[in-house]
């Protein structure tokens, strides 16, 4: 009969057997992605791309390297099960097509395409996203380059939780405040995430941002592009691994009309361990062109002008119609010489 002591021993034994090893590592959290088309797009991407069709679809499939298309400057025929001969038809300025076929392993898999009209060609973009929810959060993935591939980092897409535009995929990402490393297979079908170990600090450009509009995407990436955050949605900033961020692009809108923010002049902003970085940027913007004189001597000619916030990021691209903002033209004593809009196209 054994002893109450050596009871005692073998049931800490057995604790210590059992119990997982702590060196302040946790298990990996691994979560399928979903693939789902998107039937209305109106995903902002960080960078969208259109790949021209020629005689092909070129997204690869067994022995295929695309699907085949009869392509006319009024139709567009699409083999959209792989065997070789088209079966839909896209008329007008374009449409959706679900592609269905096998890769190179004999899965099989889909993928939805947009098609646009394009001249006298034909033009598509992914239409489809990988989606799941892992650490209590939403990930949405994106093939930006639209070439079935979804793991590259910097160059496709990602989404967190609900917001209004897409990042680009990261190495390393922000769930519910703690921050992962993400590993994504080339086929997408999953997604693996751990912590992160690394040394952090906050990066806050949302309480910053002066504009009588509001900031719906705001995307820093770092210096070597292999990670980026979209710190539109967190006022109080977002703990990211530490490094040099730049803008990479952004969004701002006003009821209907909106303007994209890239880059520019704007510079690095470094983020030091435990450190806060935070960016004063947006207005009053700066409108910049060339002139040159006219034959009539009452008369400017002036370049295309261009915008800039006080951080020195550029505003191109306004919308609904590419027309400047409203512009006031006074002469010495503060007299209106002449207002109006320029056409920035």
């Amino acid at each position: 009969m054994l002893s109450p002591l050596f009871r005692t021993l073998l049931a800490t034994l057995a604790l210590f057997v059992v119990a997982p090893a702590s060196h302040g590592q946790e298990e990996a959290l691994v979560e399928n992605l979903r693939y789902k088309s998107i039937k209305e797009w109106n995903i902002r991407l960080a960078k969208e791309m259109w790949e021209e069709i020629g005689d092909e679809i070129s997204i690869p499939h067994q022995n295929a390297t695309g699907f085949v298309v009869r392509n006319t400057p009024n139709t567009l025929s699409i083999d959209t099960d792989g065997n070789g001969n088209p079966d839909k038809d896209i008329k007008g300025l374009g449409g959706l097509v679900l592609l269905r076929g096998k890769d190179e392993n004999g899965e099989r898999f889909d993928y939805a395409v947009r098609i646009r009209k394009s001249g006298e060609s034909w033009d598509f973009a992914s239409s489809g996203v990988r989606t799941c929810k892992i650490a209590g959060e939403n990930i949405t993935i994106f093939d930006t380059n639209n070439n079935n591939i979804w793991n590259e980092i910097g160059v496709d897409g990602m989404m967190v939780g609900k917001t209004k535009g897409a990042s680009l995929l990261s190495s390393v990402v922000n769930l519910k405040g703690v921050l992962y490393t993400v590993a994504i297979p080339e086929n997408g079908e999953s997604i693996q995430v751990n912590r992160f170990s690394g040394d952090t600090g906050t990066l806050s450009v949302r309480s910053g941002y002066e504009s009588k509009g509001t900031l719906e995407t705001a995307i820093f990436k770092s210096q070597y592009g292999e990670i980026a955050f979209d710190l539109a949605q967190h006022k109080d900033g977002l703990i990211v691994p530490v490094g040099d961020y730049r803008l990479e692009a952004g969004f701002v809108s006003k009821r209907n009309e909106g303007v994209s923010i890239r880059k520019g002049k704007m510079r690095a902003f470094p983020v030091t361990k435990s450190g806060v970085t935070a960016i004063e940027w947006g207005g009053p913007l700066v409108m910049e062109f060339d002139c040159n004189p006219s034959d009539n001597e009452e008369e400017v000619i002036v370049s295309i002008p261009r915008f800039k916030g006080k951080a020195g990021e550029a505003y191109v691209n306004f919308t609904p119609n590419d027309i400047s903002p409203s512009i006031l033209v006074k002469d010495q004593k503060g007299r209106k010489i002449w207002s109006g809009k320029f056409c920035m196209t």
